[in-house]
């Protein structure tokens, strides 16, 4: 019995050799199972792979028609949008202005419908944004005689991670007088700045004074005197482009004055030009304001019997002539002119107006702004800023907080605009992508910054020892003339370091 025993145990148990068959057997079916696999993820591998390279190869083919077709979009002024489809791919262009010197267009790239069909992944689309500078602007052309960066601080490139993250902290001022040698006592009226040289405009009683000056104040510490010149008249106000100035003269004998600049030499006058009347016994009226844009002087006057602001074409500096008009039946005081629209300030009922200037022959209005207390107030400051449009005004010689002296707006109607109580009135405005800069007669607050949207939490503000009677922008760089001394502020802003004392 033990032996049975013992032999059915060793039946019940498999031989080496049947175990050894069985262990094959497993890793075989373990082996095809992660063959299987295998194959299965190959198989979707190669399918994800298929997938990316055809998307990239149907990007490419985008890429390498925006490569062959972008010169076509190159020429867009702001405002303008163009659609063109080459070869079954489908171009949208839009230009914007890029701070105040250039413009960006933007291209959207993708398949046509046509095309779209027979193509695989036409759904593909790739977009481009192209910066180059503003034809009008270029080569030393001051656009409206304001020249402001996308970004006052730069200190990091725009866009960028320290560009958002430097938003959040207060801005600094760091302010330099610059003293012009000249006559302390000679009234200064207007200002521009390009590359360390400064152009101000004066208005005296003295035949003997100068009216126009050129310093250069490259170094704020020793600024000098390179050029200056009596006009006759006065100038209350210029413009200046490329290689001429163009002034508004405070005078019935020419109310516009044509200025030759040179690098070497003093500026020469080139041409002085009257308004036509529009009838023999009409006087004349004076310069006020004025602005260039693209070949055509728009000169504000004060209010006569005819039009008060005048589109002057000066693509021949030499030979000034009027294309077109409008009237306001109120004195002028700052023109901002651009592509197709021209902003202006006056001391009317509408005391902001955006008018259509693309066609200078034919003005037309495009929208009026009248906030209470126009019955006091007067409209003095208008400027733009890649669409954005800042309006200022006189206080009226009171303090009513309803009735506010800062205006700020999306675009060109100013209705629901941000706006800002500033006693002391606006006397320049200035202003960047995060930032609205403004010179006011507001006592130890001469210059006062806000961010974009007005927002009183971000008031900050700096004395100036005399009051401003302009304000304009060279990149980074603001300048404020004084308007008591002959006193240039100059105004650099940071997110870090010291304010100014």
């Amino acid at each position: 019995m033990t032996c049975r025993r013992h032999s059915s145990i060793e039946h019940a148990l498999p031989s080496p050799g049947t175990a050894a068959r069985g262990s094959v057997l497993a890793d075989v079916l373990v082996a095809f199972a992660v063959a299987a696999l295998s194959v299965a993820s190959l198989s979707q591998a190669t399918a994800s792979a298929r997938q990316a390279f055809g998307r990239a190869e149907s990007r490419s083919s985008l890429i390498q028609a925006f490569e062959e077709h972008q010169g076509g979009f190159e020429g867009l002024m702001p405002g303008e949008r163009r659609t063109a489809v080459y070869e079954g791919v489908r171009f949208e262009a839009e230009a914007r202005r890029y701070a105040q010197s250039r413009i960006e267009t933007d291209i959207a790239v993708s398949y046509d419908a046509s095309r779209a069909a027979s193509r695989p992944y036409s759904d593909e689309a790739v977009a481009f944004a192209m910066v180059r500078p503003d034809p009008s602007g270029a080569a030393g052309i001051l656009v409206g005689g304001r020249l402001c960066a996308a970004d006052m601080d730069a200190d990091e490139p725009v866009g960028s991670y320290g560009f958002f993250a430097s938003s959040s902290k207060a801005v600094r001022a760091h302010i330099v007088p610059v003293t012009l040698p000249i006559d302390p006592l000679l009234p200064l009226t207007d200002i521009a700045v390009h590359d360390g040289r400064a152009y101000v405009a004066a208005d005296s009683a003295k035949r003997s004074d100068p009216d126009f000056i050129v310093a250069d104040i490259s170094d704020p510490s020793r600024p000098r005197i390179v050029g200056a010149i009596d006009t006759g008249p006065g100038i209350a106000s210029i413009a200046v482009a490329g290689g001429h100035a163009f002034a508004a003269s405070a005078s019935a004998a020419a109310q516009l004055q044509s200025i030759r600049l040179s690098e070497a030499g003093p500026p020469v006058l080139e041409a002085s030009y009257r308004l036509p009347l529009p009838e023999a016994s009409t006087s004349p009226p004076h310069g006020t304001a004025i602005a260039y844009s693209r070949g055509i002087a728009y000169l504000g006057t004060d209010r006569w019997d005819g039009e008060e602001l005048s589109a002057i074409d000066v693509s021949d500096p030499a030979a000034p002539a009027k294309v077109g008009g409008f009237e306001t039946g109120g004195k002028i005081n700052d023109i901002e002119a651009l592509e197709r629209a021209a902003y202006v300030a006056a001391a009317d009922a509408s005391q902001f107006r955006a008018l259509d200037v693309s066609d200078p022959r034919s003005i037309s209005l495009i929208s009026a702004f009248s906030p209470s207390g126009w019955e006091r107030q007067s409209g003095e400051r208008v400027h733009s800023f890649e669409g954005r449009v800042s309006f200022g005004r006189t206080s009226g010689g009171f303090d009513i907080a309803a009735d506010k002296e800062l205006f700020v707006s999306a675009g060109e109607a100013f209705a629901g605009a941000a706006s800002a109580n500033m006693p002391g009135g606006v006397y320049g405005i200035a202003s960047d992508r995060r930032r609205t800069i403004v010179a006011t007669a507001s006592f130890d607050k001469e210059l006062t910054i806000y961010d974009a949207a007005l927002s009183p939490a971000s008031t900050r503000e700096w004395p100036l020892p005399a009051a401003p009677q302009a304000m304009t922008c060279d990149r980074s760089t603001v300048y404020v003339l004084a308007r008591t001394a002959p006193v240039i502020y100059e105004v650099t802003l940071s997110t870090s370091g010291n304010d100014a004392d």
